[in-house]
């Protein structure tokens, strides 16, 4: 996180690659650490939010695969819901256990 090892897969992880999929899956146990990591709160529908304009100062998260690096920017963990009833836009983590 912000180029920072976290050493939650110092042991490996499984990971599987799914290209129909526009969300990312964390393990559960560690989850509430990532987000706590980024800053996003839980609504009381159980989405991870964050504050829209925090977005463009949220850590680069980077994933090691076989030794590769793979940054990712907010603007790609980071997704936009309108909600036309309330005329307001959020911001929710687009990572789930």
């Amino acid at each position: 996180i912000n180029g920072q090892e976290t050493g939650w897969c110092s042991q490996g992880c499984q990971s599987v690659v799914d290209t129909g999929t526009s969300t990312l899956t964390a393990p559960g146990h560690l989850l509430g650490y990532l987000m706590q990591e980024i800053g996003a709160q839980q609504s009381q529908y159980g989405m991870y939010m964050v504050d829209c304009s925090q977005v463009n100062n949220l850590p680069t998260l980077t994933f090691v695969i076989s030794g590769v690096s793979f940054p990712l920017p907010p603007s790609a963990y980071i997704s936009q819901v309108s909600y036309c009833l309330w005329k307001q836009h959020l911001f929710f983590v687009a990572i789930f256990a």
